[in-house]
């Protein structure tokens, strides 16, 4: 309701703006006429000046898209360029075209002599300069528009970042205070996964190629308690600042009460995808996605692909359920649909910044490049073994041990200075304008399962955004999913 009454307020101020330009120019030719001592029809000077001024504001839309495509920004502004200079040609001859066909009709009385050629011919040479400079007068106001635009997201999004790393701070911070306290949390693993002693293996193995990664030498044993070999206080810092990041897994992992019941009109829902792993867990297969994108029956999608990706129906061969499920979904139509990544080039220079870091990290560091790997094999069996029904891959428990592994992850091999969160922002942005554009539809945001706990944690912080726990909501489905199979 309250985007509806926005959306009707920008309406309005936007036919404001025009009527007040028409009635501006009308006073000023009836004000005229009347000095020269000519007769002057303020009715008639008011249709004329509103025909011409509503004809600009018809095509404003399409500028504005225009301009939204090809920015005259720092980046592209060549491309900009060469396409606007065209456009401020072209769009002034579809005014005159438009207001001689409209003042024919509206007055055909007045307009007898001159042809509807003649006409346009007349107001090309009166009136053309004065159409130039209103055409490049709505770009500037296009380009401050979206300036103001990208500062006041760019604004959210820097207290959306503070906030998490001030939290992210102080969990760290407790955690140095109690170093001992880490490794004894892992028994309650056991509690978390009652009778899951598959799960805990690998849990316990990926504790070990944690501690491998990071130069600590630790025991853990699952009937007792257990202390660190060495005095972790003075002992490795690499460990003691990085390791307790990973194990936010482990603490608090119980997840959050959510509010049960049918996903409503408006709702936003984030749902984890595995890429290959799909082929490897069966209660989280492509059949089972299909289900549950079919059973949500969003308005909108938005998706972890580029927008060259999402046109040519291509991405990259790790995602197969794109191939196998989404785009097939997309052929049948009725869904507005948004890519997630960035296009070029912020696309190249995220990914190529990446790339180099985790090139250079392993050359420097190989052992511990190979107990990452390790680690991220074992965190992913253990999950496997914990994952029960898709409830559980879109659960509390999952993105904190992703939460955990990601983060220690990129603080080894030097993502975490080369992205700033501009990937998983850009997700977050593009949803929230799927939420403006959408009002009152269902969106279903679809990405990799370890992007899922920063853009899950990210649109709960956003009053606007009305989002759904995808957890509970696969519960209360999972009876309807099976019956489906």
């Amino acid at each position: 309701m309250e985007l509806e009454r926005q959306r009707r307020l920008k309406l309005l101020l936007f036919l404001g703006f025009w009527t007040l330009l028409g009635v501006i120019s009308a006073g000023q030719q009836y004000v005229g006429a009347r000095l020269q001592g000519l007769e002057s029809s303020w009715a008639g000077n008011l249709i004329y000046a509103s025909i011409e001024w509503y004809s600009w504001a018809v095509l404003t839309p399409l500028i504005i898209r225009l301009i939204d495509r090809y920015p005259l920004d720092r980046r592209r502004w060549r491309q900009g360029l060469l396409l606007h200079l065209p456009s401020s040609v072209i769009f002034p001859l579809l005014q005159l075209a438009l207001n001689s066909s409209l003042w024919q009709w509206a007055a055909p009385a007045a307009f007898k002599g001159p042809s509807l050629v003649g006409m346009f011919f007349t107001m090309f040479s009166r009136k053309f300069h004065v159409c130039l400079l209103t055409y490049w007068g709505i770009v500037g106001a296009g380009h401050a528009l979206r300036y103001y635009r990208n500062y006041r997201d760019g604004e959210l999004q820097r207290s959306q970042l503070n906030e998490q790393l001030t939290r992210a701070q102080l969990d760290a911070l407790k955690m140095q205070l109690h170093p001992h306290f880490l490794f004894n949390t892992l028994n309650t693993i056991t509690a978390l996964m009652n009778q899951r002693r598959a799960a805990f293996s690998h849990a316990r193995r990926a504790a070990r190629h944690a501690g491998k990664a990071t130069g600590h030498k630790g025991a853990v044993n699952s009937r007792r308690r257990v202390y660190p070999r060495k005095n972790l206080i003075g002992g490795d810092d690499m460990f003691r600042k990085l390791l307790p990041v990973f194990l936010l897994a482990v603490m608090g992992a119980a997840p959050a009460p959510a509010t049960r019941g049918e996903a409503k009109s408006g709702e936003v829902m984030v749902l984890a995808t595995l890429y290959r792993r799909h082929e490897n867990v069966s209660v989280y297969d492509l059949s089972t996605l299909r289900k549950i994108v079919v059973a949500f029956r969003p308005d909108a999608l938005v998706l972890d692909v580029t927008p060259s990706e999402l046109k040519e129906g291509k991405v990259h061969p790790s995602k197969i359920e794109y191939t196998e499920v989404i785009f097939p979904l997309l052929k049948n139509g009725g869904y507005r649909v948004y890519p997630a990544e960035p296009s070029e080039p912020m696309f190249s220079e995220i990914v190529n910044a990446v790339k180099n870091a985790i090139n250079a990290f392993e050359l420097e560091n190989p052992a511990a490049a190979k107990e990452m790997r390790q680690l991220n094999a074992s965190a992913y069996e253990s999950l496997k073994a914990y994952w029960r029904t898709p409830a559980e891959v879109n659960d509390n428990v999952t993105d904190r041990m992703l939460m955990g592994k990601t983060v220690l992850e990129h603080q080894l091999n030097g993502v975490a200075k080369v992205d700033d969160g501009r990937w998983n922002q850009h997700t977050v942005s593009m949803v929230q304008r799927a939420a403006r554009e959408n009002p009152g539809k269902r969106l279903l945001v679809l990405n990799g399962i370890e992007n899922c706990y920063w853009i899950r944690d990210a649109l709960s912080r956003d009053s606007r955004i009305n989002l759904v726990k995808a957890e509970q909501w696969l519960r209360d489905h999972n009876l309807e999913l099976k019956s489906e199979k």
